[in-house]
C-alpha cells in the first residue's frame, strides 16, 4: 500500500497496482507484549472486519476524495455531539447519515442520545 493523502484523523492508499483505494480512519493501537515480543503504541490499518466502519475501498480517486471529505465531517459533527452529551445532551439539528444507523431530514432535530454510540 502506498500512502495517497493524510490528515490527522484519516488516510487514503493506493494498492500497488492503482486500480483501487482505500480510505482508512487512523487508529492507534495501544503498547502491548505479544508472544514476548514489546510492541509501542502504533498506528494499524483496519482490519477485514472493520472495513465498511472503519474504512472503505473506492475504485476511483473522485469517490475516494468523497469518502475521505465525508469522514472528516462526520467526525466533526461527533465531536460536536460529544461535546454536548458530556453538557447533558439535548437536541440537536443533523443533516446526514451518522454512521449509527439514524437517518435524519436534513435541519431534523433529534434527541443527541439517538445520534451517539
Amino acid at each position: 500500500m502506498r500512502l495517497v493523502k493524510r490528515q490527522a484523523a484519516a488516510a487514503m492508499y493506493s494498492n500497488q497496482l492503482g486500480d483501487y483505494l482505500e480510505v482508512h480512519r487512523v487508529k492507534v493501537a495501544p503498547p502491548k507484549a505479544l508472544f514476548g515480543r514489546e510492541y509501542p503504541e502504533r498506528e494499524v490499518l483496519a482490519s477485514n472486519e472493520e472495513f465498511g466502519r472503519r474504512a472503505w475501498a473506492c475504485v476511483n480517486r473522485e469517490r475516494a476524495d468523497a469518502r475521505f471529505a465525508e469522514d472528516r465531517r462526520e467526525r466533526s459533527v461527533r465531536r460536536v455531539l460529544r461535546a454536548a452529551r458530556g453538557l447533558g445532551g439535548g437536541l440537536a439539528v443533523f443533516g446526514f447519515n451518522s454512521g449509527h444507523g439514524v437517518r435524519q431530514q436534513p435541519g431534523k432535530i433529534c434527541p443527541v442520545r439517538q445520534l451517539l454510540d
